[in-house]
This record gives structure tokens, C-alpha cells and sequence, in this order.
């Protein structure tokens, strides 16, 4: 479980949280959707720790967060398979989950590329690739599906869900037929909570 208790955050003068609380399930996908610049990521950075509260609590109980960012964040001068092996501990990497999650985002024939040789939508199954091989049970997913075509968009969804089985998976999205691939709840975000999605 995650929860929100009465959360405050802003940038400068910019109230982006207000007063906010939310309790997440302990397993399952939630989809934010919303307006574009008015919080949705920064939700995600305090859920994950990359931001704190100017007020109230974020109370984490997963063992393992991961996060896959709206822009890849690859390290450029590794290949594919060292930028998934940077997130592993030395016995994951004995068991060569790169070389499984590569293939389970069909970047199998690019292990040994620069990132800078890959397009924006292989770069995006890279970063996906980066954070499903950590096993996390929270696993965070900014527009995943950025640069995706829609029959690969429906192969790794389902990959995605097979990732985290028994974990909570939170993504943003600006298309509801994303959040259904992933068979996602999906909310509305607003400053001070989450609503059903449409609003009413």
C-alpha cells in the first residue's frame, strides 16, 4: 500500500498539491489521466521520493520502486544491456535478466547499441525494459507508450502486466486506451485528490 495524508507541494509560488490524500491499492494498475503541466508527474516523483511534501506524509510500504521516466534517461555511453545491468545487483546480472527483459521489449538484436542508435520508441522500450528487469513491486510509469505503434503498444502491455503480477503499477497517461491495455483504473487528477475518470 501507498498512501498520501494530507499533502502539500508546490514550485515557487506554484501550488501543484493541495491538501491531498490518497490511499493506493496494494496491487493492480491506476492510471492518472488529466490536464498536461498540472501535477500528474510530480505525483509520481513524490510517490517515488524524488520530491518531498512541503507538508503532510507519503507513506511507502513496497519493498521495490521503479520508475520509467517520460523521457528514456538513458546513460548514453552504455549499451543496452549495461544500462539495464547498472539497476542489478551482481547476482542479477549473473542471471542475465538483461538479456530477458531485451527480449521481452523485442530489443534482443540491439543488446550491444549505444542508445544513441536507437529511435525515440526503442528508446522508450529500453527505459520500459530498465525498470521491469528490478522486480520492483511498485513499478511507475510516466506515458509509457510514447512512440509506440498500436500493435506493439498491445505486446508490451501485456509484458508490462506480466512484470509486476502480484505489485501496484501506477502510469501516467493522456490516452484512456492506453490505461485499458493495461487494464488500468483510471482516475482524474486534480490538486487535492484523486476523481473517477470521466469527472462528473
Amino acid at each position: 500500500m501507498i498512501e498520501l495524508k494530507n499533502v502539500s507541494f508546490s514550485y515557487g509560488k506554484d501550488a501543484i498539491l493541495q491538501d491531498f490524500s490518497h490511499i493506493f491499492p496494494t496491487r493492480g494498475t491506476v492510471a492518472l489521466m488529466g490536464e498536461s503541466g498540472k501535477g500528474k508527474t510530480t505525483l509520481l516523483r513524490l510517490l517515488c521520493g524524488l520530491e518531498k511534501p512541503l507538508s503532510g506524509q507519503v507513506i511507502n510500504g513496497f519493498t521495490k520502486t521503479a520508475y520509467a521516466f517520460q523521457e528514456p534517461r538513458l546513460i548514453p555511453w552504455l549499451s543496452c544491456k549495461e544500462n539495464i545491468n547498472f539497476v542489478l545487483s551482481d547476482h542479477e546480472k549473473e542471471q542475465n535478466i538483461a538479456a530477458s527483459v531485451l527480449e521481452k521489449v523485442e530489443l534482443s538484436h540491439c543488446e550491444d547499441m549505444l542508445p544513441t542508435a536507437l529511435s525515440g520508441g526503442m528508446k522508450q522500450r529500453l527505459s520500459l525494459a530498465r525498470a521491469m528487469a528490478t522486480g520492483a513491486d511498485l513499478l511507475l510509469l510516466d506515458e509509457p507508450f510514447t512512440g509506440l505503434d498500436q500493435e506493439l503498444k498491445v505486446r508490451i502491455a501485456a509484458r508490462i502486466k506480466a512484470a509486476n503480477p502480484t505489485g501496484l503499477t501506477v502510469l501516467v497517461t493522456h490516452d484512456p486506451a492506453d490505461a485499458a491495455l493495461l487494464g488500468a483504473r483510471t482516475l482524474t487528477f486534480t490538486p487535492s485528490g484523486l476523481v473517477p475518470y470521466p469527472p462528473q
